[in-house]
């Protein structure tokens, strides 16, 4: 349960931090980096209640 916390909340600071950055195809393509931190936490943590 530690570590999907973590990669959630990890994958909600990359997801805000790379919004901030200027628009164009280089923070589009390393948005998907915290997308998929996101999304490891979020499986990780729907497997440990299940």
């Amino acid at each position: 349960m530690k570590t999907a916390s973590w990669d959630l909340h990890a994958g909600l600071v990359l997801m805000i931090f790379i919004r901030l950055l200027s628009v164009g195809m280089i923070p589009c393509s390393i948005r998907t980096f915290g997308d998929v931190v996101f999304i490891v936490g979020a499986v990780a943590m729907a497997l440990q209640s299940a």
